[in-house]
């Protein structure tokens, strides 16, 4: 179940810890569940937040990949079931699975000076913002987060 050269070693630096996280969690259901309880179809929530779907194909299970397609073409065929452990069961797949990709938000259509401006509640910090002579730094190519308090 290999991941493409390279991807391991970037998942395990420190600044791509959440990624990681997120990657793993997905390979966790908050439940012990056997083979013999999945059925076909059935959706399972997994830690990382997102749904992943089962599918049973004559004695094979899959589990879908997050990132579309059927569990059949895009998922894990599970290659060893029901694997006990203390705590809970494991079931052994064939790949690794990744989450959901969020679409994309539209695109911004302002940058932070204009959207500040246009929402009333935050007309006080654009006073200050053009008293301090920010406007054309705010308004520059970025990338800035600014944690805009109301009036």
């Amino acid at each position: 179940a290999a991941l493409p050269e390279g991807v391991l070693a970037k998942l395990l630096k420190p600044e791509n810890k959440a990624e990681l996280v997120k990657i793993l969690t997905y390979h966790v259901a908050a439940a012990k569940v056997l083979s013999t309880q999945l059925t076909n179809g059935e959706k399972i929530t997994m830690v990382e937040g997102s749904n992943t779907t089962v599918s049973l194909v004559f004695n094979a299970i899959f589990i879908a990949d997050g990132q579309g397609g059927d569990s059949r073409a895009g998922g894990a065929q599970v290659i060893q079931r029901d694997v006990e452990a203390t705590n809970g069961v494991v079931h052994i797949i064939s790949k690794v699975l990744l989450p959901p990709t969020p679409p994309p938000g539209p695109p911004a259509e302002k940058n932070i000076v204009e959207l500040a401006a246009s929402v009333p509640d935050l007309s006080i910090l654009v006073t200050a913002v053009k008293a301090a002579g920010l406007v054309e730094t705010l308004e520059g190519a970025g990338p800035f987060t600014v944690f805009a308090p109301t009036n």
